[in-house]
């Protein structure tokens, strides 16, 4: 379905036909994850969910008086191009509260670390951000994984030595401080474990 913002968050069912969509999402997945809806209230509803045209999961449970139910409903999603499609199978209505593609991110366009950064003829100023580091992930209790391992530069500096401060910027506090050099023009760093975020700034010996 596109746009995107045309999919609807309420779903409804056979007794209200004027506003019946059953929505169609087309994914690629770049590794296996999993297809997950919550489902905050609903009223006399079914909800299914077909793959690629066939049917992947169906909840009769749904089937009741209005009640809020906050309970995710998730299928297995294979590495690779796919239709889902959601389906109010009921009589009313039920409301999404979110959806959650698991694994779905493509790291190499869409890398784990923002960094932002500024330059002189002296130093810089970088800032890297953990891209799941968001409040909406964090509503949902979801606890990113630490990255780490991660290297950065800043070229077109003068060689020589640099001190470079790692800020916690939670605590606003030195937390590391390193010597790194600058050889061709090209400083090189290597970023702490990033769970949240971290600052970096370079200077002049």
């Amino acid at each position: 379905m596109s746009p995107l913002d045309e999919f609807s968050p309420v779903l409804y069912g056979t007794g209200r036909t004027a506003w019946r969509t059953t929505p169609t999402l087309t994914v690629t997945y770049p590794a296996a994850g999993r297809f997950v809806v919550r489902v905050s209230e609903a009223a006399h509803s079914v909800l299914e969910i077909d793959l690629d045209g066939k049917p992947a999961l169906r909840d009769d449970s749904l089937d009741a008086p209005r009640e809020t139910v906050d309970r995710d409903c998730a299928i297995d999603m294979p590495a690779g191009r796919h239709e889902i499609t959601l389906r109010n199978a009921g009589s009313d209505w039920l409301r999404l509260g979110h959806v959650l593609l698991t694994n779905c991110r493509d790291a190499a366009r869409d890398p784990d670390l923002d960094v932002y950064g500024l330059r002189s003829d002296k130093g810089g100023v970088l800032w890297f951000h953990h891209r799941l580091n968001e409040w909406a992930y964090r509503a949902l209790e979801i606890t990113p994984a630490p990255i780490e391992g991660a290297s950065a530069a800043i070229a077109d500096l003068p060689d020589g030595e640099y001190r470079a401060e790692w800020w916690g910027t939670y605590t606003g506090k030195v937390v590391d401080t390193k010597v790194v050099r600058s050889r061709e023009g090209q400083l090189e760093l290597l970023v702490p474990t990033v769970a949240t975020d971290v600052a970096c700034v370079v200077c002049a010996k």
